[in-house]
Order: C-alpha cells, then structure tokens, then sequence
C-alpha cells in the first residue's frame, strides 16, 4: 500500500550511508577474492569451470571461487536437483532463486557459470538489502541512530564478508531475518511471519525465529487487560504465524520423505515416528551431534570461531543487564541504560498511552534515574506482585527475544554443530552480535580499533582462502 512505499523510502532515504557503505564493502570484497584467485589460482582445480566460451572463462576467473566448498552444492542443486541424500542439508530457496535469475543469462552463458553469476548478484543484493534493514531495525529497538549506523557498518565488514559475497545462502537468510524483526518491530506481525517462513526456507536456524513470534504474543497479552477472549484469539492468531514459519520446512521434508522413502531401499530415519531427514544427513555425512566436534584436532576451529562466540557472549552478558536493570527501575529500584521498553507490535502501540515515567532512557551512556512504580508503598502490593511486575517487563522488553534467540543458537554452534560456522551463522541470524560491536565501539575506541582489526583479518584471511580452495570456516 502506499504507506508501505512511502516508509520503504523513507527507510532508504535515511539509511543512505549505510546503502553506499555496504555497496562499497561488496565491491571491495568482490575485489579482493579475485585478486588473490588471479594471482594464486586454485588449490583444488576440480572445481573450476571449462566453459565452451570466453563469456564462461571470465565469469569463473572473477567469480568461480565463489561457488567453492558448499557453493557447489548449491550449484548442483539449482541445476539438477535433489539427486543426493546429502543434498537435504540445504534448503531450497537459495537455489530456486539462483536459478531463476539465471535463466536469463542461460542466453549467453553456459549453465554453471550462469549459476555463479546469478547466485553472486543474488547475494551481494541480498547482503546490501540486510544491512540497510539491520540499521533501522536497530533504529526501531534503541532510538538511537548512532548506534544504529555504527552497528550496520560494522556488519559491511563483518568477520563473514567472504560468505555474504559468495554462493552460499548467509545474505539471503540475514535479508529475510532481518526484513521479518523489522516488521514485527513496527507491529505487522503477518507479514514478519511470511519474511522467517523466507528465512525458514533459506537456511534451518530460521525456525527459531518463533520466538519472536511467542514473545510478541506474550506481550499483547501481558500489556492489556486480560480476559479469555483475547488470550484465544491471540494465542489462535499466533499459532498460525508459528504455523506459516514452520510450513517451508514441512514441505521441504516431505519432499525429501518422497523422494527417499519409496521402495526397497528406504532410509534409516524413515522409519521414526517423525522422519526428519536434516538431523540425520547432519549427523551422517557432517558429523554433528553433541560435543562430536570435540576433539583435540579441532582446536584450530574453535579459535576460528572464538572472536564470534566472545562477542555474543559479551553482548548477552550486557544486554541481560540491560534487561534486568529496567525490570529493578519499574520495580523501584535503580535503573541503568536501556532501550525503550518494548518494540514488539502490541506493546509498541499500548506502551505509549501508559504512563511516559516507565520508560528508561535509549541513550548509550548513564541517564538519570527515571521515576519508579513504587509498588511496595501500595495498599495491596506484597512481593508475588513486584515479582510478576518484573517478570512482565522482562518478557516485554524488546531485547529478550534477541538475547535468547542468539544464546541458544551460540550455544549450539558450540556444543552440536561445526564450530567454525559460528562465524557465519551468528553473523547472518542474529542482529545482538553487530549491535555488541557497536555499543562496545561507542563506548572505548581501544574497544574500537580491536574490533575492527579483528572484522578485518577475518575479511581479507576469507577472501584469501575461501575462493582459492582453501578450508575457511
């Protein structure tokens, strides 16, 4: 509708240093990984392209390492489908899409670097898109344009440039996750399901994005009068947003049970109760599964992967203070900083017409206490009432979705999956981690200086490795 376009530019409009900044950061990566794959070559040259003509020649000498490691199944998948049991760990969208942007260039290009092409301009779009989203989304939760602005350009040089840039799925998810935190963040609750279905068809983490989704309806519930009415409703509404999330990956197992548990040669995992392909071609052909990864000869990985997890886990260390701290202010006790209370799309609208004394200051420095709800002094109060006060403003607060979200899939990264793909997987699923960087940034430029150095080793190490064939994480 037309107050959707005027937003979109107005969004645009305002994120205008960020748009350059992250067209710039695609075309200097782009750069680089061709320059170190001109003057270094290949590791492994069974995967470069011989293209019939000097249009293929070119497309895979600027951009052939970028369909290495994973991208060549993603390329297989585009061109010929699931053909493989193995194939099932990466979810379609990315190839459909790909593939669909190929046709076009089919006319002067042969199929596969007809694929690079289109799955490199799909991404680095993808990835320009994402960042612009990540700064208003983060306008949206803080209230705060500098941090905002800070925070998107340092996930323009995120430690997972090569992979935004490459044909892997990263920017398409981080796109679709992203669009959808900013949607529900501005109360359309609908359309944020349809952009995690998206993120759900894009990559498997996009299902713990129905957290939000609960979270938002447990604040719609906890910021207005109460009655059965509008907990059935609410709770009917949400299940079928949760429902329109899960609905790509159900499709996408069925489509796989089909295909694979026909006949006579039928699949162990068939047979289960609830046949999930995804966790078994994990476990068989990756290795994942609890501490699997945990062997001496991994330790290599888990540094890959620890600037990434260090600073998750720092950003859920102050974001949970953040929290705690305004659930003490409500409750009487003394506040800290902290966003504005709510941005999930009930409470955003509900919150205003409350009293403006519950709001804490969005600032990134020390403000002035801001004056408490002193239950303790009320006629009826009694420590059960403070106590679930503090419990609905936790739950309310804006932040507790995100430091759950990222939490629980650090925690995985660690514990169940390669650890090295933290660094990607973190940096395309979770806004915290760009959001850590930059309140850290703002408040120390020591703190500054060492994470861009670190954003940056990151970039050039992966545009040096990843398309030479190198391993990377």
């Amino acid at each position: 509708d037309t107050k959707s376009v005027l937003q979109f530019q107005k969004d645009l409009q305002v994120a205008s240093n960020v748009l350059r900044a992250a067209v710039l950061s695609r075309v200097a990566v782009l750069a680089l990984q061709c320059l170190f794959r001109v003057s270094f070559g290949s590791y492994d040259s069974s995967a470069v392209l011989h293209g019939e003509g000097a249009a293929d020649r070119v497309i895979d000498l600027l951009f052939g390492g970028l369909a290495s490691w994973d991208g060549e199944y993603f390329k297989s998948i585009a061109l010929n489908g699931y053909t493989f049991e193995q194939m099932y760990a990466f979810f379609p969208l990315f190839p459909i899409l790909a593939r669909a942007l190929a046709a076009p260039l089919n006319t002067i290009l042969s199929p596969e670097p007809a694929f690079i092409l289109a799955a490199v301009i799909l991404s680095n779009t993808a990835f320009v898109c994402a960042a612009v989203l990540l700064f208003n989304l983060g306008c949206e939760v803080f209230r705060n344009e500098s941090l905002a602005r800070l925070a998107a350009l340092l996930f323009c040089l995120t430690p997972a440039s090569i992979f935004m840039s490459a044909a892997y799925s990263e920017s398409l998810f981080a796109a679709c996750t992203f669009g959808g935190l900013l949607l529900i963040t501005r109360g359309h609750v609908t359309s944020a399901s349809l952009a995690f279905a998206a993120a759900t068809a894009t990559r498997s983490n996009g299902i713990v994005s129905i957290a939000f989704l609960v979270l938002n309806a447990t604040a719609s519930l906890l910021l207005r009068p109460l009655s059965i009415n509008s907990f059935l409703c609410t709770s009917l509404v949400t299940l079928i947003h949760i429902a329109i999330v899960i609905l790509p990956l159900a499709c996408f197992q069925a489509a796989a049970y089909l295909q694979l548990c026909n006949g006579t040669q039928a699949r162990p995992w068939c047979a289960r109760t609830l046949p999930v392909i995804y966790t078994d071609v994990q476990q068989r052909y990756w290795g994942c599964g609890l501490l699997q990864y945990w062997r001496v000869q991994q330790i290599p990985n888990f540094l890959l992967a620890l600037p990434v997890l260090f600073f998750c886990a720092i950003g859920i260390v102050l974001f949970t203070r953040d929290i705690l701290s305004h659930m003490c202010t409500v409750t009487g006790k003394r506040s800290s900083f902290s966003p504005r209370p709510t941005a999930h799309a009930f409470s955003h609208k509900l919150h205003r017409r409350r009293n403006s004394h519950n709001h804490a200051p969005s600032s990134l420095v020390p403000a002035p206490d801001a004056p408490a709800l002193n239950l303790s002094s009320a006629p009826d109060s009694s420590t059960l009432q403070v106590s679930l006060t503090a419990i609905r403003v936790g739950l309310t607060h804006p932040l507790t979705p995100h430091v759950l979200t990222t939490a629980f899939l650090a925690t995985s990264c660690l514990l169940v999956m390669h650890v090295q793909i933290a660094t990607r997987l973190l940096a395309a699923a979770c806004p915290l981690l760009a959001w850590t960087q930059a309140r850290l940034a703002l408040t120390s430029p020591r703190a500054l200086s060492l994470i861009l150095g670190v954003n940056l080793v990151f970039t050039v190490l992966g545009c040096a490795l990843f398309p030479t064939f190198y391993p990377w994480t």
